[in-house]
């Protein structure tokens, strides 16, 4: 890939969220007379990017640049986000994440297999719905489909249910959770992290959440949840594998690259929590670094991290097509929300026997 074919879509991506950015402002303060503004930049990020896609015929040149933003932009303010956490938070988090992430993961599969009784599909699309609810979405989709030899619309069906029940919880769920969990940010930043599909999604909810409620608490346990879920990828991918090849009686090796499917920015993520970790405990006035030298640099951090999350939003609502969501229909649709309630309700259900 050219730079000089992505950089004309980054470049739109970025005056859009600051677009979105300003209106948020200017809603929120000079309409609605808030002193802080109630209204999500990331929401209208998002708003404006399908309006555009839905009503406007945007030049082929910037299609790449937008695909650029929504994976690697999105990955790279994802990193970035580590700089908020410590050590001593990630561990924290993760350790209580994990045993929910199984819940979800077993109660996905497990309707899975009743949906199949009632409402047929091919295990193709079994496989690659169940795996992009339980894990992360279009990312274990498309890195579990050439394992199972799936069809390409089989793929691009997959893809929009994940994307079209996705898009529906980023929205409801951040407020879902802030009313049923109003006083517990750990019970609403491991549902968001567990109840979504996409990374894109649920980054998206945690920022929506922050900054409806003004709580950034959420995005660092809603993040570290969420990347935590994706490196199951290296586990649940092979699975797949073995369950097709056991089911289809094929006695021929499926091989597939470890390097494909694991989620290496979670390794920069660690790195930033490592980062901020020892800055915090070794910088100080008489250091070579100044403490308020190191509190600059975090400070900006979060900005960088903040820009390029919402540049990700607004390229996943220039990547969401209404035309091709309408034509979904019958019963890989029905298995797709079924799943999506299933995974909600067993994180809900654990959540709740967690805090009690």
């Amino acid at each position: 890939m050219k730079i000089g074919h992505i950089i004309p879509g980054i470049i739109f991506t970025f005056l859009l969220a600051m677009l979105a950015v300003v209106l948020s402002s200017w809603l929120g303060t000079t309409v609605l007379q808030y002193v802080v503004s109630p209204v999500s930049a990331v929401l209208l990020a998002i708003v404006i990017g399908i309006i555009l896609r839905t009503f406007c015929s945007l030049p082929a040149y910037l299609d790449s640049g937008i695909d650029f933003t929504s994976k690697y932009i999105l990955r790279f303010g994802i990193i970035l986000l580590g700089i908020r956490l410590s050590l001593f938070e990630f561990v924290q988090f993760g350790l209580l994440a994990i045993p929910l992430i199984l819940v979800c993961f077993f109660g996905v599969f497990v309707a899975i297999r009743l949906c199949l009784y009632f409402f047929p599909i091919s295990k193709n699309m079994s496989y690659l719905i169940g795996i992009g609810t339980a894990i992360c979405g279009v990312t274990a989709i498309v890195a579990t489909s050439p394992l199972i030899k799936a069809k390409q619309e089989e793929v691009a069906y997959a893809i929009a249910i994940i994307t079209l029940f996705g898009m529906f919880a980023m929205l409801a769920y951040p407020f879902t959770a802030h009313a049923l969990f109003p006083e517990s940010n750990l019970a609403i930043g491991l549902f968001l992290g567990t109840s979504l599909h996409d990374t894109t999604q649920v980054t998206g909810a945690a920022l929506i959440y922050s900054e409806q409620f003004n709580n950034s608490e959420v995005v660092n346990i809603t993040v570290v949840t969420k990347l935590i879920r994706n490196s199951f990828l290296v586990i649940l991918i092979p699975m797949i594998a073995m369950m097709y090849k056991n089911n289809n009686n094929q006695s021929s090796t499926i091989s597939y690259s470890f390097n494909h499917i694991f989620p290496y920015f979670v390794l920069g993520f660690l790195g930033m929590v490592m980062l901020r970790t020892i800055g915090d405990a070794s910088i100080t006035d008489s250091s070579v670094m100044k403490l308020s030298q190191w509190q600059w640099l975090i400070a900006n951090v979060k900005i960088i991290s903040e820009i390029s999350l919402t540049m990700a939003m607004v390229a996943m609502g220039l990547l969401t097509y209404v035309s091709k969501l309408k034509i979904l229909g019958g019963k890989p649709l029905v298995v797709g929300l079924v799943t999506a309630m299933t995974v909600g309700f067993a994180s809900l259900l654990y959540i709740y026997c967690l805090i009690r």
